[in-house]
């Protein structure tokens, strides 16, 4: 599985289908990481609010880069097979 799109939390789903037994290839984001920091910094007093979903993101991009699942960031789908 390639995961492609534009939301962190596809890091935790990313996570759940590793730790299911799914083969993930590969997280895509769109956009580059120097926005996806932006974007958190922009909203982390209030998402400091509510942590849940900003530490699950975190623990599933920890838990992909030990099993070796590549993160990208800046992403285009170029093909679809």
């Amino acid at each position: 599985l390639v995961l492609f799109g534009t939301h962190p939390l596809q890091l935790v789903l990313a996570e759940q289908l590793v730790r299911a037994g799914a083969d993930v290839a590969a997280v895509c984001f769109a956009q580059p990481l120097r926005s996806s920091i932006k974007a958190v910094l922009a909203h982390l007093p209030r998402a400091l609010l509510t942590p849940g979903p900003l530490l699950a993101a975190a623990a599933g991009l920890a838990m992909l880069r030990r099993a070796g699942v590549p993160v990208r960031f800046g992403a285009a789908v170029t093909a679809l097979e």
